[in-house]
């Protein structure tokens, strides 16, 4: 279900550290329903280690290490989707306009979609993805950049996981290289 991003406050967001827009109910039910179907997931692979290591079943070590990385992976998957709208920040030596003129061109280079990006804030989306829509949100401010990644898709409203660390380290890249 696609979101409505079409009022972000800015001063509340870069305030609380959080993207700051009105969520439909079904998208709240949609968080609700990630949260809770992967916490029980998560709770299936952790009690299934506790049982084999009661009964001291744990010959295949692969079986054992494959339950271990499933309930890493969905405990991360319910804290990204808790703290989805979380902005994160990255230090940088730039004006505040000089950032956003970087950050523009760094989209702009990778063909992303710039819409609803105002003064304070720039957006952009990414539609190559067969998984669904990134959303990028950044608010440049004077030495520092505040930013997140949403994914919006139809079915499964899972956060975005990956893409988050590769647009940090590519932002901190290019932004420390126009320092």
């Amino acid at each position: 279900m696609e979101r409505d991003y079409s009022y972000i406050d800015t001063k509340k967001s870069i305030l609380t550290r959080k993207l700051y827009f009105k969520d439909s109910v079904l998208n709240i039910i949609n968080a609700g329903i990630v949260v809770v179907g992967f916490s029980i997931f998560a709770g299936f692979f952790i009690f299934s280690i506790n049982r084999d290591i009661d009964n001291k079943v744990i010959d295949d070590y692969t079986y054992f290490i494959f339950k271990i990385i499933g309930a890493i992976i969905c405990i991360y998957i319910v804290y990204r989707k808790l703290t989805e709208k979380k902005l994160f920040s990255i230090k940088t030596n730039l004006s505040k306009d000089q950032a956003r003129q970087i950050i523009d061109n760094y989209f702009e280079r990778l063909k992303y979609r710039s819409w609803n990006s105002t003064m304070d804030m720039a957006s952009y989306s990414d539609n190559s993805t067969f998984l669904g829509v990134y959303n990028y949100f950044i608010i440049p401010l004077d030495n520092e950049i505040l930013f997140t990644v949403i994914k919006d898709q139809e079915r499964l409203p899972l956060p975005a996981i990956i893409t988050l660390w590769t647009t940090r380290s590519d932002l901190k890249r290019v932004l420390s290289r126009h320092a």
